[in-house]
């Protein structure tokens, strides 16, 4: 029998670890992506199952992964025929995920050594969690570092931590069981990364660790976020507010003063479309709260915002090699 078959057999005995990668048109990043998994050392038994999703780019990115293909040749890679869409390409690839735990990572991020070690490690320990994501710096498009993604301090959350602040969550870090694979499934097209952490919140409660084991690339031109910010203002309202019901009272009404707090403040900052009536009124229902009672609380929140975002200026201009940008801040 040849090496490579009983090599083959050996591994289908081995536990497995899916890298679920999803990319369009990101030629110059995808070989840092890809390339970051397979260095990933310390998994113990645990073999890698790395998927990527090519949502039909147009791009060299086809041959930037025929050629990591040849250095890897058990990359798995789907490509679709059409653009079918960045939810449904996320679907496509968890489909053919076999293994006992689930990774996502996008095609323009990538990870830093001992990322999946940390996870593996953290949910041996914590079987009660279904998930842990980690801290990420944030890079640029040329990959220099400009700051960490969160300030999150906590080591688990559940429904309650996460729909208070909103997304802080670096969707590349993510790692699941898949015994709670079905949540992902489930979720509705479109969806955003905050769905699907929502949806899994649903199942247990999700991991923390404090350490930048991921690498973010912000401000890209090709983003989501700069290519339709309305969509995605539009998915997270929705996922929000679907949630908030869930939540305890207590939480409820935090999260809906902190949404109206900050559609408040990013309109005023020209960052997005000022907050409509019928949106506070919707926010006021999901929360079960008056809106009297909501625009103290938002008044509250916009003041405590307000004087974080003053501290941690006046910080950064006195010690600014100590006091990092923070692109998700937790305040």
């Amino acid at each position: 029998m040849k090496s490579a078959d009983v090599d083959a057999q050996s591994n289908a005995h081995r536990s497995c670890i899916s890298v679920c990668i999803v990319t369009f048109n990101q030629a110059q990043f995808i070989e840092q992506c890809v390339d970051s998994v397979y260095a990933q050392r310390g998994v113990g038994d645990y073999v890698l199952q790395v998927i990527v999703g090519d949502d039909c780019s147009t791009d060299e990115t086809p041959e930037r992964l025929a050629a990591l293909k040849s250095r890897h040749p058990d990359l798995e890679v789907l490509r679709h025929k059409t653009n079918i869409g960045g939810a449904r390409n996320h679907l496509s690839v968890i489909e053919m995920a076999r293994g006992e735990f689930v990774a996502h990572l996008d095609g323009d991020d990538f990870w830093l050594p001992g990322k999946l070690a940390a996870q593996m490690g953290f949910l041996q320990e914590n079987r009660s969690c279904i998930a842990v994501c980690t801290n990420a710096i944030v890079v640029n498009a040329v990959g220099r570092e400009v700051g960490v993604f969160t300030n999150a301090e906590v080591s688990r959350f559940g429904i309650d931590y996460l729909v208070e602040g909103g997304n802080f969550i670096n969707h590349s870090s993510l790692l699941y069981r898949a015994s709670v694979a079905h949540a992902v499934l489930s979720t509705p097209t479109p969806y955003i990364d905050f769905t699907l952490l929502l949806s899994l919140c649903k199942e247990g409660d999700i991991g923390f660790i404090d350490q930048p084991l991921a690498g973010y690339r912000a401000n890209l031109q090709q983003s989501v976020q700069k290519t339709d910010g309305e969509s995605v203002r539009t998915l997270y309202r929705e996922a929000l507010f679907a949630a908030i019901p869930l939540a305890s009272p207590r939480s409820q009404r935090r999260a809906a003063a902190n949404y109206v707090a900050y559609r408040l403040l990013f309109g005023l900052q020209g960052k997005a479309p000022h907050l409509e009536f019928e949106q506070f009124m919707r926010c006021c229902r999901a929360a079960n709260v008056r809106p009297i009672l909501l625009g103290v609380l938002t008044a509250m929140r916009v003041a405590g915002l307000a004087w974080a975002v003053s501290v941690n200026a006046i910080r950064r201009r006195f010690i600014p090699q100590r006091v990092p940008v923070v692109y998700h801040a937790r305040y």
